[in-house]
């Protein structure tokens, strides 16, 4: 489908509002059923077990591997549905899950992406009205997301489009293409047959940018997991999530999905959370109440629904009392895939903000575990529920609207409540105080080495000040030295490590 650009002037509202109401009612009368790809079956190993046995026992054939997860071709001419419950008598001994090859999709991805080419430019980027309502330049004046690492599994990103300047992490992947170049291309070919080419195309781009708009300092890590039509499959996402933990991501954005459960995702999901990694996901476009929309529904998941500008529940998103919180998800402006600017409409698009928010928030209070990032995700937002229209949806939409200002008034560094800062059983910092120039070393115990890692010192007003790649099965010598050099001031400072096996915080003093 080519969509025709229009710049944004006052005489183009009145046609793209008519192009927006079209397409969202469009989507909004899609329930899109779960989709699966034929002759694949995927399966988790429980241990002890091997995918030889399993291949021997069922004549099935390895396609991809992601060990203990295995995508499986069907044996020719047995069809799918019949091996699954064959496999299904071994659930609990030789398997933990048996499932269909789901396919994901962007939500906007429901046979339409919703998003429409316009003219504009990057001043037009940074100085829309909605990061005025949304008090973003407020949030900045505090946080930024320095130091923190954003995965954005998606359609892949335009990485050199001029709103990133430095802000795209390089060794990002393309699990589409098997590649290590995770653009966000178009190939003009209508691969899914539904009579409209490339409908996901621009979709990682604009979400990348709204993160970019949100948390401007915050690294980007581009894995691509889904086609220029939206789509991808369960394996795919699940083998993105793993990479982006092994990538050192602090936090995964995706705005992806599927109507059904998918254990092989579930089981990324929680090796992510144990890694001490955050995760963003949308609610769903089908204007329904409802939970079942995957990997948003899951417990270690943020779920994200849509408002429109008026912070009225857009009429295509999803509500349930799982919904944590909501951001604008219409006539949202940023980058696109072609180097030039976009306005879409979708879950996907409210996620991302929500993304960017506990980027600044792990920023600004580097001490704070998964569980109370996304606690004071839930307490940075506006009221939505005294809004008429919202009445049938109380409870449903999460606490409320993101909002940058109330953020920064529900901190504890500014209501001066801060809070008990864990030291793990492994790792130590030594000596606690250290003078000002002197040396302090980062000990771990020798039962669990974390490996490579990052290592982050913020001051108590949650400003970066050091960052360092380390090998942390050595330990770690601190000087006391900011990145320039120079010795920090007397004052409490805290140390946070990040990396594949481990996310840890501690707590040290600087004196003179």
């Amino acid at each position: 489908m080519t969509i025709p650009r229009l710049d944004i002037q006052a005489s183009s509202k009145p046609v793209l509002r008519a192009f927006f109401l079209a397409l969202l009612a469009f989507v909004v009368g899609k329930a899109a059923a779960a989709e699966y790809e034929a002759g694949l079956i995927q399966v988790q190993l429980n241990p002890g077990h091997t995918i030889s046995e399993v291949n021997a026992a069922y004549n099935t054939v390895v396609v991809d591997s992601l060990p203990p997860l295995y995508l499986l071709q069907v044996p020719t001419g047995q069809d799918d549905d019949a091996l699954l419950v064959q496999m299904e008598t071994e659930l609990g001994d030789t398997f933990f899950c048996v499932e269909h090859s789901w396919r994901n999709e962007t939500p906007e991805g429901t046979r339409q992406m919703v998003v429409a080419a316009v003219g504009g430019t990057i001043t037009d980027y940074l100085d829309q009205r909605l990061a005025q309502r949304l008090h973003l330049a407020e949030a900045h004046t505090q946080a930024t997301g320095s130091g923190v690492v954003v995965a954005v599994l998606d359609t892949g990103v335009m990485t050199d489009h001029e709103v990133f300047g430095g802000a795209i992490l390089p060794g990002g992947y393309d699990f589409i293409d098997n590649d290590a170049d995770p653009s966000d291309l178009a190939n003009e070919v209508d691969d899914d047959a539904d009579g409209l080419p490339d409908e996901g195309a621009g979709h990682g781009t604009l979400v990348a940018g709204i993160i970019h708009l949100v948390a401007p300092d915050a690294m980007i890590l581009p894995v691509r997991v889904l086609d220029d039509e939206g789509r991808g499959s369960t394996f795919t996402v699940a083998k993105g999530i793993r990479y982006a933990v092994a990538q050192g991501a602090d936090i995964i954005n995706l705005s992806l999905g599927l109507t059904v459960h998918s254990g092989i995702i579930a089981h990324e999901l929680a090796a992510a959370r144990l890694a001490a990694v955050a995760m963003v996901s949308a609610a769903g476009n089908l204007g329904v109440d409802s939970v079942q929309f995957y990997p948003a529904s899951d417990i270690k998941v943020l779920m994200v629904a849509a408002l429109d500008s008026s912070d009225v529940k857009a009429p295509f998103s999803n509500y349930h009392a799982k919904v944590a919180v909501s951001a604008p998800g219409v006539g949202i402006y940023g980058p696109f895939y072609d180097g030039a600017y976009a306005i879409g409409a979708g879950t996907s698009f409210a996620t991302p903000f929500v993304t960017g928010e506990c980027a600044l928030l792990w920023s600004l209070e580097p001490w704070l575990n998964c569980d109370q990032l996304y606690y004071r995700a839930t307490q940075g937002v506006v009221n939505i529920y005294s809004i008429p229209e919202n009445q049938p949806y109380i409870a449903k939409l999460g606490t409320g609207r993101f909002d940058g200002l109330q953020m920064l008034l529900t901190s504890p560094l500014l209501t001066g409540v801060m809070p008990v800062v864990q030291r793990g059983a492994e790792a130590r910092v030594v000596p606690n105080p250290v003078s000002a120039g002197g040396r302090m070393t980062l000990a771990w115990s020798a039962a669990s080495p974390p490996g490579p890692v990052c290592l982050f010192v913020h001051d108590a007003s949650g400003r970066q000040v050091r960052r360092l790649s380390i090998n942390g099965t050595d330990g770690f010598v601190f000087t006391a030295l900011d990145d320039a050099g120079r010795p920090l001031p007397p004052g409490t400072y805290f140390v946070r490590v990040t990396g594949s096996r481990t996310r840890q915080s501690a707590r040290m003093v600087v004196v003179r």
